[in-house]
């Protein structure tokens, strides 16, 4: 049996709600945390080495309602991680160790998606350039950018990787005009959302099933993660058929146990498909209730989708389905599981005559340029990590599916939170503690300043008492305190005051002259 291995979140994800994201796909989805301060890494590292995980699930950041995740610099004050663990796709998902070695590594890269389309950031003679990528979970381009990832362990001892998410390189990751090729897409561009979105949540989710079947009969409320995410699988599904084969999609609530009349071909057989599928409806203890196909389920999860969307807390059993009878079987006699239920699906869906045409036209793809305005135009970004094993008769990449979708803020935006700035004045005012300054040192005072620390000097015992602060002072000047005085500035007071001195020994006594002037009197005769 070939090694089959996964990029899954951390363990300390695993108890917690899951809902940040598709749950379908949170559980194979890294997540990203989000920082403030300067010492994030001890922040980290404490959150993952504590006995509960509270505190490193509350680090993880969401997208917003209506917008996607913002991820602003480190001049901002904000820092963002990115942590994973690569797994075995055995029943308890246990840790796979990296044979360095054996030449294996693990990275993440830094994807941007445009369109339907994803590109990497790839090193070429003439610069850096975005390029397509045609199939993104199977290979990484030649020269693709990689960001490296360190271990950790947390308090169980389990290890994870994680990595430092360069959100201040935005200005980096720009394609210049006429530098960005954009390959055209081949065969129905809506393949590559159908097979990230659906086919890859279904081999995912039906992975995760079976390996959770043994422990659910020890604890059946192991089952629960699973039949929530079966909710939002069917969710996605849907409304990829409401969007795109609307004639299949409004004949799933259909009473009929066939498929009406009105479809025939590929259309009538898909929908035959989903009605021969069955899934067991649970009830709120975990215990088969009855039988649903997956047409109906479909329908049902649908006319909920408003409360879903808004990630309302569910009960168990409400619209649950169990989904692991799906694999045990598949029309084709093959050996069922997760990968040919998630094939054999796929199939059915891209049937000639199934979609609708009119949303199969390749629209024009909005690649990376600059703005009149000079601002680069960064679009959505997310994150895929990648186990490379170049030991196999062919080289293997194991590529994650990838994260939740962010933007890279520029060093002006007007979103970004203020870095709070704080210049230390001198706590010793000695000769001693002010000579240890640089003699460029200056320190200005400004006149409205200077007032107010002339009403408090000498009064703060008043002040604490609750008295008034005394009068601002009058004089209207500044004060500038430097320590650059120069040198022949310094000679010429040491000489000035010399000369005082001398000149006061010499002319000290000239207060106590007396002037005599003579008077000539005349006297007067008898």
């Amino acid at each position: 049996m070939p090694e089959v291995f996964d990029w899954v979140q951390p363990s300390l994800l695993w108890g917690t709600d899951a809902r940040r994201t598709t749950p379908g796909a949170a559980f194979f989805s890294p997540p990203l945390l989000g920082f403030e301060g300067d010492d994030f890494m001890e922040q980290f590292l404490t959150s993952v080495g504590a006995r509960r995980p509270e505190a490193f699930a509350a680090r993880v950041a969401a997208p917003g309602v209506a917008a996607p995740l913002k991820l602003f610099q480190p001049s901002h004050g904000r820092y963002y991680l990115t942590c994973a663990s690569l797994c075995c796709r055995q029943p308890g998902f246990p840790d796979r160790e990296v044979r360095r070695a054996d030449g294996e590594s693990v990275f993440f890269v830094l994807r941007k998606r445009v369109g339907q389309s994803e590109f990497a950031w790839v090193a070429g003679p003439e610069g850096s350039l975005w390029q397509h990528v045609a199939r993104p979970r199977e290979l990484v381009p030649e020269g693709e950018e990689r960001l490296p990832l360190m271990p950790a362990h947390t308090a169980d001892g389990r290890p994870l990787h994680f990595g430092f998410i360069p959100a201040a390189s935005g200005d980096t990751y720009v394609g210049r005009p006429g530098q960005t090729p954009v390959a055209p897409e081949t065969g129905d561009p809506r393949r590559h959302d159908f097979d990230e979105r659906i086919a890859g949540a279904l081999e995912s989710l039906l992975a995760l099933r079976l390996a959770v079947a043994d422990a659910e009969r020890r604890d059946p409320a192991r089952r629960r993660p699973v039949t929530e995410s079966t909710l939002f699988f069917l969710l996605d599904l849907g409304e990829f058929l409401e969007a795109n084969a609307g004639a299949v999609f409004s004949t799933l609530s259909a009473p009929t146990p066939t498929a009406p009349a009105s479809l025939g071909g590929a259309r009538r057989e898909l929908a035959l498909y989903l009605r021969r599928l069955k899934l067991p409806r649970l009830n709120a203890r975990g215990e088969v209730a009855g039988v649903d196909d997956v047409a109906a389920a479909i329908a049902r999860v649908c006319a909920q989708r408003p409360a879903l969307r808004r990630g309302d807390a569910l009960p168990f059993g409400y619209n649950a389905w169990d989904c692991r009878e799906w694999t045990e079987r598949t029309d084709t006699g093959a050996a069922g599981g997760p990968r040919a239920a998630a094939d054999e699906l796929t199939r059915y869906v891209f049937a000639p005559g199934v979609l609708d045409a009119k949303t199969a036209k390749t629209q024009a793809l909005d690649v990376p340029k600059l703005s009149k305005f000079g601002e680069a135009d960064r679009g959505e970004y997310f994150l895929r990590y990648v186990y490379e094993r170049p030991q196999c008769d062919a080289r293997r990449f194991y590529v994650s599916r990838g994260t939740v979708p962010f933007t890279l803020a520029s060093f002006f935006d007007l979103d970004a939170p203020a870095r709070p700035i704080r210049i230390a004045l001198p706590a010793d005012v000695s000769v001693a503690g002010l000579r240890k300054f640089k003699k460029n040192v200056a320190f200005m005072m400004s006149k409205e300043l200077r007032n107010k620390m002339a009403q408090i000097t000498g009064r703060e015992k008043d002040i604490l008492d609750g008295k008034p602060a005394g009068p601002e002072g009058g004089l209207d000047i500044g004060h500038i305190c430097s320590f650059s005085i120069p040198v022949i500035t310094l000679c010429a007071f040491i000489v000035l005051m010399i000369f005082l001195v001398l000149l006061n020994i010499i002319f000290w006594w000239l207060p106590f002259l007396k002037i005599c002037l003579p008077l000539r009197l005349t006297a007067k005769d008898g």
